[in-house]
Order: C-alpha cells, then structure tokens, then sequence
C-alpha cells in the first residue's frame, strides 16, 4: 500500500506493515509536523550472545554513523525478521521493557548492596533483570513521492544504549540514557515500499531503589548507576522535512511579564528565508500573536518576543495551554513546521536575602510536594500515558501542588500530564558527577 506525499504531509493515510504480516497500521496523527510510529506491533528478541562487555562507548559529539562499529544480530538479519516465536521473543506495545516480558527468564539472584540499598538487611528479593543486548523492530511503509525530502526519526527515549538501524544500515546511536535524540533515514529509507526499522538496545545493570550514589563499568568508563532495565519509551515520530534545510529544534522560555514569551527555532541547513512564529489558541483556532524571528548571535538561532494580553495564564487550577506555531517558508512550498505546546506563566523566588518565598503570576505560592522515584508500572521505566495522569491526580487529591523527579529523568508523558492537568515538577539534580570520582 502506497500513498502520495500530500495525503502523507496532511497526516491523513500513513501507514505501517508490521513486520511479518500483511496486516497494515495507520499511523496516527501527532501534530501538523509530526507523524506517530504505532506503539503496537513491535517485535522484541534477545540475543543473548551478544558481545556488549568490551565495546567502545561514543558521547554525541564523538559520534560518527560511518566509522561507528556496526553491530549486526548474532544469527543474522534474515534470522531476525523470520522469529514469530519461541522463548526469546514478544510482540511488544510501547512503552516497555525487556523485565516487563521476560524478568527471571535468564536466572535470578539475591540483589547486591551496589544495586539495592537495603541487600543485606532484605535477602528475600531476588533479581531478575537482564544485562546484555536486545533487539525491537517493525516495518514502516515509506511513501514513493518522498526522494526530494528528508526524514527524521524522534526517539523520546531509550535506555541504555541505543542502536537504530533502517534496512540494516546503522541511522542513529544514543548512550544518554532516557533522553530523546534524532536519527536522520534519509539516506537509508526506500521510498514507496517496505522499510525495516532496527533497535538494539543495551542494558548493562543499574539499581532498584532510590539511590543514586554508585557507579557501573561498562568497558573503560564509569557510568552513573542508574535505573536497571532496558527498553524504549513510547510514541516514535517521524519528521519530514526540506532537503535544503528544517526546523531542528524550537521552545519557548517564559519571562517575568506572563503574557509574554521568547520563542526561539534552531535551523539546520543554509537558508536565507527566516522562521515565522505563531501564538495559536487551540481552542478557539485563531492566531493571537505572530513575529518574524531574528538571528540569535548571528547563529542559525532565531528568536522573537510575543505578547498576548488577552492570553488566560496557565495556574494549578486553570491550566490554560497554548501552541507556538514555527514556520520556515521554501520558495519550492515545501515549507517545514514545528509545533509547541506552552502556558502562559512565571515562577521565581521574590525577597532573596530578606523575606524570601516563591511566586507563582506574581502571587505567593507555598510549595506542598513529595518526590516519584520513577518506578512506573508494568515495565520499571517509562509511564503510559494513563498512569502519568494517575500520578497527577493522585498527587493533587493528596493535597501536594507540586512532585519532584527524584534523580530520574523526567518523562514526557509526566510533563503533559502535569502541565494539562496543572502540577507543578521540580527536576532533581541527579549523582551523575560521582561517575567522575573524588
């Protein structure tokens, strides 16, 4: 099944195979630039004859897709795609991990002092995590009328290190634990038939409870000893984009006048046309505040400043959201997009030396909060959408204003879930730093 690149720009008819079957998934609509990779349907497979122990590790700035060992399955990729079945493998829906299908599957043992805080005193729980090197993958239909654009992968998050392969070429590599990252397909993808997206996932240990003050080694590096499960958060997207040029990033940051935002686009690519920034009201649909971006710095960062005096401002008990709308214009209309999602609202402390206490739009506000280890059932890892509204609610029925991330990277998930709902977060700086030593 095929489909033209209009209908695949307007979300309409995009579509996945998945791997194995002739069944076909639509896709669902994200945004106007994004396009969902279904969470159902994914194959997992371990391959525990993988080789992880030794391997070199890259940080994103050492990473380079064509000297980069690829790493391809122990039995193949023909072996690969042919599993439907046996003790190895699920058919898996995202969010999840490997523990979530197969803990104690490869043995189980009491927890050491270095992965669970309270070992010796509490010998009756027994690990049963897996360390080494699992594969997830699917088949995605890629449009034919797509050679003269680009697509990117979004990954909100993996743990820990992540292989991307399409049609067994190496796209993307992400050691940054649960944080999203990008994998350009341009030059890999095979417009108008099958295409055969790859992760290989490496969990090399962690620990269970609260504590953040140890170490892993992994090869010749210490790593911070972070939470022991290995798998993919949900909701993969692609982006298409110019060949020339797109929208890499955009955001907003807030100020102490609640009506007004920066707002600010980063730019990949030489072009002389500049970003048009929107302030949308997704209720209503209209356009509330618009401004032609300028160089930040002279880099290929634009930002601009936008007012809405009328704008509702986002408080815990009117959670008001808005949409910053960027648009970079093509001469050929192939105009790239990026869409964000912002309230209105400033939060700072006031009387610093004084009588210091926080504000919230300029009123005083006592902080109530409690922390969220970052535990989520089934899988360990990563919230499904539900249970991160459950938090929310939960918390608020508590009477808490605010929940922290208790040395945990904040999830996606939580973030929409918070800011729809109207919590406050605070982001713990985690023991990442006790990986460098004394």
């Amino acid at each position: 099944m095929t489909i033209d690149r209009r209908e695949f720009l307007k979300s309409v008819a995009a579509t996945a195979a998945l791997a194995g079957t002739a069944a076909h998934a639509q896709m669902p609509h994200v945004s106007e630039d994004r396009i969902a990779i279904p969470d159902d349907g994914w194959s997992l497979w371990i391959d525990r004859h993988a080789a992880w122990q030794d391997d070199d590790l890259f940080l994103p700035d050492d990473v380079d897709l064509a000297r980069l060992p690829a790493n391809p399955p122990t039995d193949g990729w023909p072996a690969l795609y042919a599993r439907h079945s046996g003790p190895d493998f699920a058919t898996v829906t995202l969010p999840t991990t490997v523990e979530q299908h197969f803990w104690g599957n490869y043995g189980s043992r009491p927890y050491t002092p270095e992965e669970y805080r309270y070992a010796a005193d509490d010998p009756v729980p027994q690990n049963g995590a897996y360390t080494g090197v699992s594969w997830w993958w699917r088949t995605i239909e890629i449009p034919a009328d797509l050679r003269d654009r680009r697509l990117f992968l979004h990954i909100r998050g993996a743990r820990m290190r992540a292989e991307v392969y399409l049609n067994e070429r190496l796209v993307g590599y992400s050691i940054m634990e649960e944080l999203p990252f990008e994998c350009d397909l341009t030059s890999a993808i095979r417009p108008g038939g099958r295409n055969i997206l790859a992760i290989r996932i490496t969990n090399p240990g962690g620990r269970y409870d609260w504590v953040d003050g140890t170490t892993i080694r992994w090869g010749k590096v210490s790593l911070y000893r972070s939470h022991g499960f290995g798998g993919l958060d949900r909701e993969l997207t692609l982006h298409i984009a110019p060949h020339a040029c797109r929208i890499a990033d955009a955001w907003v940051l807030n100020t102490p006048e609640p009506r007004t935002i920066h707002a600010f686009a980063k730019i990949e690519g030489h072009t002389t046309a500049v970003p048009r920034f929107e302030v949308l009201d997704p209720a209503t649909g209209k356009v509330l505040a618009t401004a032609t971006g300028e160089s930040d710095s002279g880099q290929q960062t634009f930002r601009a400043t936008l007012a809405c005096p009328d704008a509702h401002l986002w408080d815990l008990d009117t959670p008001t959201l808005y949409r910053l709308r960027v648009i970079l214009p093509a001469a050929n209309s192939q105009h790239d997009l990026r869409i964000v999602p912002f309230g209105f609202r400033w939060f700072a402390p006031d009387g610093l030396g004084s009588n210091a206490v926080f504000r919230l739009n300029g009123r005083r506000i006592k902080i109530f909060t409690s922390i969220s280890w970052g535990y989520w059932g089934h899988n360990g890892l990563w919230p499904t959408p539900d249970l991160a509204e459950r938090e929310v609610t939960q918390a608020k029925r508590l009477g808490l204003n605010c929940l922290n991330f208790h040395r945990n990277v904040g999830k996606e998930d939580v973030f929409r879930a918070h800011d729809r709902l109207g919590l406050l977060r605070y982001m713990e700086p985690g023991g990442g730093k006790l990986a460098i030593g004394k």
